[in-house]
């Protein structure tokens, strides 16, 4: 992990619409011996981008790959099929071999994270903040935030927690294996912001992930609110999540990835129509 490699874009083989986001692959003079003894070229694959990345600036990032022996970082090695990742900067590998997955019981009430949106559903939004259960900001906290009715799944979009969406969260509560949560403090604290400025202190802003996407990209180019009423329930009733609802939410947030590695492996084997890359 961080071992510095040489690599070269690998044309026709990109797997831009795959379950966990675009990817690429490099050729990066690197291989491993079969078991009867065969020399086989294993591919470095770089993760580009999420599941709702905009293809426009996916396409953008790889023109900007293309063409040019890059210098790569190993991000991620897997022994039991011989297969890595790799990633633009050396930090970035160091960090993706280290980064483990939280334990949610260690999760503290008032802790503050940044989540994913990845699951939509009347009653709320599920949250991954990194650990190995989703947490619920339900759709009661979001009315409370924005002052009035929130019309289950389009006004959760409409409020910015549509699929993708990267958002500041805090634990409200743990236990029973479910994880609720909570706006954070700072964007709770001014009444007086419209829904806009709401929106914007609620999201992890697009121009940072951007301005990070900018980054990689330029290192590679030159190698070459807590006064709402408690009373309040914006037409909702009773804050506690019904049978259906707890027996859904349970499901879901104790089901990990939505997708498994055997169905990534197969996705990206027969984008480069090999048995292995």
């Amino acid at each position: 992990i961080g071992q510095k490699l040489y690599g070269l874009k690998i044309h026709g083989v990109d797997l831009l619409e795959a379950k966990t986001g675009p990817k690429i692959f490099f050729e990066c003079g690197v291989g491993r011996t079969n078991k009867k003894g065969e020399w086989k070229i294993v591919n470095g694959m770089l993760r580009i981008g999420t599941p709702w990345s905009k293809k426009s600036v996916t396409a953008k990032r790889i023109a900007r790959l293309s063409g040019k022996m890059l210098e790569l970082y190993v991000s991620k090695i897997r022994v039991d099929n011989g297969q890595f990742e790799v990633c633009i900067k050396q930090e970035d590998a160091l960090e993706s071999g280290m980064k483990k997955m939280v334990s949610a019981s260690s999760l503290q009430v008032g802790d503050e994270l940044i989540g994913t949106v990845v699951r939509i559903e009347p009653y709320g939004v599920f949250v991954d903040v990194g650990a190995n259960r989703k947490g619920l900001l339900h759709i009661q906290t979001v009315a409370d935030l924005y002052k009035k009715f929130i019309d289950g799944e389009k006004g959760l979009i409409e409020a910015g927690l549509e699929r993708g969406a990267r958002i500041r969260v805090a634990v409200l509560k743990n236990e029973k294996k479910r994880l609720a949560l909570d706006f954070t403090s700072d964007v709770k604290a001014d009444d007086s912001d419209d829904d806009a400025e709401k929106e914007k202190k609620v999201a992890v802003l697009e121009e940072e992930e951007e301005e990070e996407a900018k980054n990689e990209d330029v290192v590679a180019e030159e190698q070459v609110d807590d006064s709402a009423d408690d009373d309040d329930d914006y037409g909702y009733g009773n804050y506690e999540v019904d049978e259906d609802e707890a027996a859904a939410w349970a499901a879901y947030a104790a089901g990990g990835e939505d997708y498994d590695d055997d169905d990534e492996d197969r996705d990206i084997e027969d984008a480069l129509g090999i048995g292995t890359y």
